[in-house]
């Protein structure tokens, strides 16, 4: 089963996007931020369905702009 989640994550996200100035974010806290995004979507989708083969978010926050994917052999 292919899975597609497509968030607007700008409400689920604030207090992470706020926090940090577009400008002056590193590479590791753009990693920390993607680990977020993915680790809480993977587990609203496993409480609700139990099995998770693609996971697909579309980031629009003051961060990043960004369709992000994460296979199976991915995660945990």
């Amino acid at each position: 089963m292919k899975v597609r989640s497509y968030l607007n994550l700008i409400h689920r996200f604030q207090s992470t996007s706020s926090a940090f100035p577009c400008s002056r974010l590193t590479n590791d806290e753009i990693r920390a931020h993607r680990l977020r995004i993915f680790t809480n979507e993977y587990q609203s989708q496993m409480e609700r369905i139990r099995h998770v083969e693609e996971i697909e978010i579309d980031v629009r926050d003051s961060i990043q702009s960004i369709k992000l994917t994460l296979k199976r052999a991915n995660l945990g």
